[in-house]
């Protein structure tokens, strides 16, 4: 009977729903209020309708999809679909997951190729590449005492990056 239950146990909970998780998911600024009012699945199932949506509605001319673009569209749709068998905050805490990583490799891109290359050509964007990716780097969350306190780390994050995208705008080569 014992053996039963543990194979009726879905694997991905223990995964998703650790103590450690679970703190990083519910003090987080956007994914605690979402894991308890919001499926993460209408979301994320809303973003490519309202991109079709803009996309359709905004041509001149009528659009011709190939087939390429049809199954970009179908694979966008299934990962909504697949969210659904999650739990809410199953769901939160996979977008937490992807945001994380994605904002992780973003600013690392920022801090090394990006001032780097703006270093080695000479331009004066190169400070504001390494500070942006600086300031958004996953890393001061993380820390146990600042974990139930990163909703501030997260509004910081935003007030400081408003003179740091002025000092990039002010380089000349970044562009609205």
């Amino acid at each position: 009977m014992e053996e039963r239950a543990f194979h009726s146990k879905k694997w991905y909970s223990d995964v998703l729903e650790t103590p450690w998780l679970r703190r990083q998911v519910e003090t987080h600024l956007v994914f605690g209020p979402i894991s308890r009012h919001i499926s993460f699945a209408w979301l994320v199932l809303c973003s490519p309708i309202a991109a079709a949506l803009y996309f359709f509605l905004s041509a001149d001319k009528p659009v011709n999809l190939n087939m390429g673009q049809i199954f970009e569209i179908l694979f966008i749709l299934t990962v909504p679909i697949l969210l659904f068998r999650f739990t809410r905050f199953q769901q939160a805490v996979i977008g937490w997951i992807v945001i994380k990583v994605s904002l992780g490799l973003i600013a690392f891109l920022f801090m090394t190729v990006a001032s780097l290359i703006s270093l080695m050509k000479g331009r004066s964007d190169a400070f504001p590449n390494f500070l942006f990716g600086f300031i958004w780097l996953p890393a001061f969350e993380f820390i146990p005492s600042v974990t139930q306190r990163q909703k501030y780390l997260t509004i910081a994050r935003i007030i400081l990056t408003i003179p740091v995208v002025y000092l990039g705008l002010q380089s000349g080569h970044w562009h609205w």
